[in-house]
């Protein structure tokens, strides 16, 4: 390590946990912006006014992305109160631990909806398909970070040393899942985006 003492290396790794929580909503907010306004990346002759939250709760996309939003504001939340030292287990348990479990939670329902959406089903494998891929590597994610937040509970007791090691793997198996998943909509979003310009330019 650095040679600095232990506590201050973790309030060192808690802040910059918060500061890419920060990012981490904002890239939410984004995608719930755009699910309100879906016509708003492509140009056209008719000027709408913009949504910057929308409410279209008939709409599975806008309520995936309204999930995930909140889901990132609780991780705020719980980046912040990690960041203080002198926290006793019931308040790491009621600061920290249950904003993580319930943003983990609705990060789930978010992923399982934008998976439902893309399958147009409950269920489907359809490897071959970008898009699928996409939403498969996002429930993933999902997935591992609701088992690394169950895993995280404090308690009175000396720290299960396998728990906590479980719950860290899953943490990074997660972020590894969303990071997958950004990555392949890159080409996707140019592919949609050149198919609407053809469209445009037929029409």
């Amino acid at each position: 390590m650095s040679g600095l003492p232990a506590a201050l290396d973790l309030s060192n790794s808690n802040r910059m946990f918060f500061c890419g929580s920060i990012f981490f909503t904002f890239a939410a907010y984004l995608q719930l912006f755009q699910s309100a306004n879906p016509d708003s990346l492509f140009p056209t002759l008719i000027v709408k006014p913009r949504n910057y939250l929308g409410w279209r709760p008939a709409d599975i996309g806008w309520v995936s992305s309204a999930f995930q939003f909140l889901g990132t504001l609780l991780f705020n939340i719980n980046t912040f109160n990690a960041m203080s030292s002198d926290l006793s287990w019931i308040q790491l348990d009621v600061r920290v631990w249950l904003p993580d479990l319930v943003g983990s939670l609705l990060f789930l329902a978010s992923g399982y909806l934008a998976f439902a959406e893309t399958c147009h089903s409950h269920w489907s494998w359809n490897f071959r398909d970008l898009s699928w891929r996409i939403v498969f590597a996002n429930l993933i994610g999902c997935l591992a970070f609701m088992a690394a937040a169950v895993t995280a509970f404090s308690s009175p007791n000396s720290t299960n040393l396998t728990l906590e090691f479980f719950s860290m793997a899953m943490t990074t198996l997660g972020a590894g899942g969303f990071l997958v998943g950004a990555i392949m909509m890159l080409p996707e979003s140019t592919s949609r985006s050149n198919s609407q310009q053809s469209e445009n330019a037929l029409n």
